[in-house]
């Protein structure tokens, strides 16, 4: 349990700032240069994919791939990325397009299940474990 919470906290960090860079990166597409937002989204998310993917793989999971196999661990950590992307994008349109809620507001609480669903799954995936006890 104290291993999992330390690599909770590890987790909490990393997605932390790759949020902060995410975010960032959709307010200035988004606000000062008009990008839409779901285009800004994708961007950042992209962005924000390449940062969280060397932090996280560095600081926070341990690879059950060989360094040979490292193209593989980038592939699935991408993949599940993109089912993240593709919930945000999902809750902007549900928030943003059809509530009329603020672009920011909006995608501060749909990183929340993204942010939950990226531990789960890549737990799950890179280290092979179910149990987050």
């Amino acid at each position: 349990m104290k291993n999992l919470i330390k690599q909770m906290m590890r987790f909490v960090f990393v997605g932390g700032t790759a949020t902060l860079l995410d975010m960032g990166i959709l307010y200035l597409l988004n606000y000062h240069f008009g990008i839409n937002h779901h285009i800004a989204a994708t961007i950042a998310f992209v962005i924000a994919t390449f940062y969280n993917y060397h932090l996280s793989m560095k600081f926070v999971f341990k690879s059950k791939f060989e360094a040979g196999d490292r193209h593989k661990e980038f592939l699935a950590f991408f993949i599940l990325s993109i089912v993240g992307l593709l919930i945000t994008l999902l809750g902007l349109a549900i928030f943003v397009d059809w509530l009329k809620w603020d672009v920011m507001v909006s995608k501060i609480l749909v990183g929340v299940i993204v942010m939950i669903f990226n531990f789960v799954t890549r737990k799950i995936y890179f280290e092979g474990e179910a149990d987050l006890q």
